[in-house]
């Protein structure tokens, strides 16, 4: 009798050792490549070292499923994990009790069930963990990838199981966690970069994660912010909660005195009063270029709302239409940006503030078309342009901008009448020049040759980025403008400040910098495009001048000959520069963070710069033949 017991006991104990090492032969599978090799080798420590211990005891087996799932291994993989834990012990009498050794009775999907709770929770621990940190240091600091985790588990769910009811509830499950965690954050956490991330997360489910996976209770599409997989409210409210977020991430914590909800960006009518509590609020140039990024890049200039009816807005706005010259005509009419009121009144503070190249900034990229904005440009109504481009010469002094290029807090020096009387002039001659409305252009052609003739040569800081984009801004007009740009009196001072500007695309160093560099590549062309503008608007002289100032060479080689050698000499070099490469293909809001005043018209001008240069080596041949 005693050794029938034994030999029992001893069978018993033998396929219970045989099931663990099954188990891990499942985790070793399953967890190559996932696990690092030191939480492999900890794992069979674990399921090895006692016999008396199986692997489905509470302590071991739910802690290797949890760590898998934290490590992004599949669901599916961790199903068979917990399979052969819960699995009967084969050939036994008592095969039925052996899954509820030392207390477990669950099966493979509970045991999975309660392996992604406890890793959601996990992953969830780590995000509250990173906003701590994020709040505590104002957002600057904390964790590079505080959801890291959280998507491996919500990946692990991409996976599929033979059984599609336990997926869909393992999902639910995820997404229900994450819903509560969002619910329980205070408004302000979503600002944060953690709380944005994790929105972003949670707008994904259903998308990039979980392909065709909805809610419970989600009905039919709503119209909402953006495309939802299938809509509904929770669909919507999450799109409005993640808006919000990135909204208070943009702004950075600089309006602590204006408290937004998700109301405020829940359609453009809302957005823009929220918006112009916003300007309203702003103290310096930094917190409006960061409204302007919010416009361009955040609410991607009110294409978030796409799917929304905007009650009073959108209206049907008379715009140009562009040839494909890029010359503007009129009778074509097309939706306005519904933030189109939004970008008046900040391109009206930012003159009012002095900061004139900023305003001329918001009319270049107003007229930009709307393939370089990848959806509608921020287009302003021919009303709100001309309002704007009168409001011009009752600008502050444009010192403010040099204030500004020293420090947010800096004081606006005071300029001199003489330095009012030349920037006046030529930021409402740019700015009409810049207008997408034929009407303004020929105003500002008007302009531009009725100058007078006492304006003063000397560029005061804060000055040049305006005559730059007044330059720029003429020789996209054409010949023509070009022509009266040189015969007026602000030519000198243009010429002053185009000794900043590389005389040589392959000068440009700025190129493969960072956001927004491009740009600052592509004003390397400016000076060869005015050259090339000049030589087909018949002004040899003119540009052999400028080009024999630049390039410090004997005035003896401006005149006659002398110039036609030095022009053609430098137009083919320039021309042989294969840099256009480098222009972007859009305009972001990184440009409103200096650089250039005129990024859209230098990216036309870099565009284009090819065919000038062909243009103006023509005109210099036939030239040369005639002479």
């Amino acid at each position: 009798q005693q050794a029938a017991t034994a030999l029992a006991e001893c069978s018993s104990r033998l396929q219970e050792q045989r099931k663990r090492l099954l188990v891990w032969r499942s985790v070793q599978q399953h967890a190559g490549g996932v696990l690092e090799d030191q939480q492999v080798q900890q794992l069979a420590s674990d399921a090895l070292s006692d016999p008396k211990a199986p692997p489905m005891a509470a302590e071991l087996l739910p802690s290797a499923l949890t760590s898998l799932l934290l490590a992004g291994c599949s669901v599916s993989s961790v199903q068979e994990v917990a399979a052969a834990a819960t699995a009967p012990l084969p050939s036994h009498p008592s095969a039925t009790a052996a899954a509820s050794v030392d207390g477990w009775s669950s099966s493979s999907e509970q045991l999975v069930a309660a392996a992604v709770s406890e890793a959601v929770s996990s992953a969830l621990a780590d995000v509250q963990e990173a906003m701590a940190v994020e709040q505590a240091t104002g957002g600057s600091s904390g964790p590079a990838e505080p959801l890291q985790r959280l998507h491996a588990v919500v990946g692990s769910l991409d996976a599929e199981l033979p059984d599609d009811s336990q997926l869909y509830a393992l999902r639910s499950s995820v997404a229900s966690a994450v819903a509560a965690f969002v619910e329980g954050l205070e408004t302000q956490a979503y600002g944060l970069p953690a709380g944005t991330q994790l929105l972003q997360l949670q707008s994904q489910l259903g998308s990039e994660y979980w392909p065709g996976w909805l809610p419970e209770g989600a009905g039919e599409s709503v119209p909402g912010i953006v495309a939802t997989p299938g809509g509904g409210a929770p669909m919507l409210k999450q799109q409005r909660m993640l808006l919000l977020g990135r909204t208070l991430a943009a702004l950075g914590g600089r309006w602590p005195q204006v408290q937004a909800v998700a109301d405020d960006v829940s359609g453009p009518k809302a957005a823009q009063q929220l918006f112009m509590r916003l300007l309203q609020d702003a103290v310096d140039v930094s917190q409006l270029r960061v409204l302007a990024h919010l416009l361009l890049t955040v609410w991607n200039n009110g294409e978030v709302w796409a799917g929304q009816q905007s009650q009073g807005q959108g209206q049907q706005e008379e715009l140009p239409e562009s040839d494909a010259n890029g010359h503007s005509h009129e009778g074509s009419s097309e939706n306005v940006s519904p933030l189109h009121a939004c970008w008046s009144s900040l391109a009206a503070r930012f003159l009012k503030d002095g900061h004139l190249a900023d305003a001329i900034r918001v009319v270049d990229v107003s007229a930009a078309p709307a393939g370089n904005q990848g959806s509608r440009s921020p287009h302003l109504t021919r009303s709100e342009m001309t309002a704007l481009i009168a409001a011009a010469p009752m600008a502050a002094a444009p010192g403010a901008d040099a204030a500004a290029a020293a420090g947010a807090d800096a004081p606006a020096p005071e300029l001199p009448a003489s330095g009012q009387a030349l920037s006046s002039p030529a930021v409402r001659i740019c700015m009409g020049l810049l207008s997408p409305f034929e009407e303004h252009q020929k105003e500002a052609l008007s302009a531009l040759e009725a100058t007078p003739a006492d304006l003063p040569s000397e560029v005061a800081s804060g000055q040049e980025e305006v005559l730059l984009a007044l330059t720029a801004a003429s020789v996209k007009a054409g010949p023509h403008a070009v022509t009266a740009l040189a015969a007026s009196a602000l030519w000198p001072a243009v010429a002053t400040a185009l000794a900043s500007q590389p005389v040589h695309p392959a000068l440009v160093k700025s190129a493969a910098g960072g956001a927004g560099s491009e740009v600052p590549a592509a004003a390397g062309c400016l000076l060869g495009a005015l050259v090339s503008c000049l030589i087909s608007a018949q002004q040899h002289p003119v540009a052999a001048a400028l080009m024999a100032q630049r390039l410090r060479l004997h005035p003896a080689l401006a005149s006659l000959s002398g110039a036609m050698t030095v022009l053609e000499r430098y137009v083919k070099d320039c021309r042989a520069i294969t840099w256009q490469q480098r222009i972007p293909a859009t305009v972001d809001a990184a440009h409103f963070q200096g650089g250039p005043a005129a990024p859209f018209t230098l990216q036309a001008l870099a565009a284009a710069f090819p065919g000038m240069c062909k243009e103006a080596l023509k005109h210099l041949q036939s030239a040369s033949r005639s002479a």
